[in-house]
């Protein structure tokens, strides 16, 4: 057994409306996280039980944070920025005509 891992007898498991209440999602949603594998669960007859621990390390990997913009918000800032770039002239990379803020 891997450090962390707890006995089966210890998982708490959930169903999929319950993972859809506690993510604040429709069951929809809970559904295709299983299907496309970014949330683990196991089948029990037709329906699905998913790892009470998976759904909190789901959302721990996905929280964005309330801190300053991500690295990618500033790299988009930046070229927008660039002094480089003769003014009035469109961000191909991004898409942008002159004058447009990108939101």
């Amino acid at each position: 057994m891997a450090a962390g891992d707890r006995p089966l007898n210890e998982v708490k498991f959930l169903t999929v409306a319950e993972v859809a209440s506690v993510m604040r999602v429709s069951k929809m949603t809970v559904y295709r996280l299983v299907h496309s594998g970014h949330l683990p669960a196991i089948r029990v007859g037709r329906s699905f039980r998913v790892p009470e621990q998976a759904v909190h390390e789901y959302l721990r990997e996905s929280f964005v944070g309330w801190g300053p913009r991500s690295e990618r918000a500033a790299r988009r800032r930046k070229v927008r920025e660039d002094p480089g770039r003769p003014p009035g002239e469109p961000d191909i990379a991004l898409g942008l005509r002159p004058g447009c803020s990108g939101r």
